[in-house]
């Protein structure tokens, strides 16, 4: 059986609906579902992390280079 895990910010639903009703929701959610509308969370490996972290260190050294060159 696959599973997939949805962050619940990226469930879709109209602007009056605030209440909260398992029915309606999981009905909504198996609809967006399957038409594909929503992206599944996934956990990383060591070398996506890697990744990210070396793209995050770069970021860092760049603004600092920024804000050095503007003194």
């Amino acid at each position: 059986m696959d599973c997939a895990v949805i962050a619940p910010g990226s469930i879709l639903r109209r602007p009056g609906d605030r209440i909260k009703m398992d029915i309606r929701d999981s009905r909504r959610l198996a609809e967006q579902f399957a038409a594909d509308l929503l992206t599944a969370c996934f956990v990383p490996d060591r070398q996506i992390e890697a990744a990210r972290a070396l793209v995050r260190s770069r970021e860092g050294l760049v603004k600092i280079d920024h804000q050095a060159r503007c003194v």
